[in-house]
């Protein structure tokens, strides 16, 4: 079962998913930072429309910040990524373009680091986190012990 969540692939192509998942990991954690100051309620500074509960927005803080960390590392990676995958969709549908922000705007008014995520999170969800993860590491101690 776990071997279907974390498909083995090639270590070039690990090498790959390592450096994405370097890239979104550290992505979503400075995504994330400005909201730990106020971890239940920056919804306030950072929406256009206010009412977010503040447990959704404790959520969202913790995967970004703690997410983000272990998916460096790889762990967990099917969990984060899901999460990630609807943390930017909202972003982009129902924050960033009800304003009229496009793809690529001025001064940094823009939803394209949020696709950028959104689209890592999907290849790693797609392809898994490689080898180089502490998941397929869990994987490959299952099979052995099973086996």
């Amino acid at each position: 079962m776990l071997s279907k969540l974390i498909p083995d692939v090639g270590s070039r192509v690990s090498v790959a998913l390592l450096l994405i998942r370097i890239a979104a990991g550290i992505g979503f954690m400075m995504h994330g930072n400005p909201k730990l100051a106020h971890p239940m309620s920056w919804d306030d500074t950072y929406t256009p429309f206010q009412g977010i509960p503040a447990i959704l927005q404790l959520i969202v803080t913790i995967a970004e910040n703690f997410g983000g960390f272990l998916l460096i590392f790889g762990f967990l990676t099917p969990l984060w990524t899901c999460i990630y995958i609807c943390d930017m969709l909202v972003v982009i549908c129902l924050v960033k373009a009800p304003l009229g922000m496009t793809y690529v705007g001025a001064a940094g008014k823009s939803w394209e680091i949020e696709a950028h995520l959104l689209l890592a999170s999907i290849v790693l969800l797609i392809c898994g986190p490689g080898r180089f993860s502490i998941d397929a590491l869990i994987v490959a101690w299952r099979e052995r012990s099973t086996a």
